[in-house]
């Protein structure tokens, strides 16, 4: 069967659809969260998770400090529980990475 996941993010939190990933969560909610490749090839959208149990696939291209330091990758991360993250939000400039594809 399929279940629902939260993500909660400062005081609000979302619900993962199935099949989603954290990263699409927060975009398809309105949140301006950091990324270009959605491969974790970048890390650009490396965020902290608070609370909860980052599946392994999204540390498995992490330094072990990041990894240590509870960093995890939301473009690859299908939660398999309720997550309490931190992301990093940076105001988006024009000529920014987000808008080279």
């Amino acid at each position: 069967g399929s279940f629902m996941f939260r993500i909660k993010l400062g005081d609000k939190s979302y619900l993962v659809e199935e099949g989603e990933s954290v990263l699409e969560t927060l975009l398809r909610n309105g949140i301006k969260a950091p990324h270009t490749c959605k491969m974790a090839v970048c890390k650009r959208c490396i965020s902290r998770v608070v609370s909860g149990d980052v599946p392994r696939r999204a540390q498995l291209s992490l330094t072990p400090k990041q990894i240590y330091n509870k960093r995890f990758l939301p473009c690859v991360c299908y939660p398999e529980s309720d997550l309490d993250i931190e992301i990093h939000t940076t105001p988006s400039h024009p000529g920014d990475a987000d808008h080279r594809y």
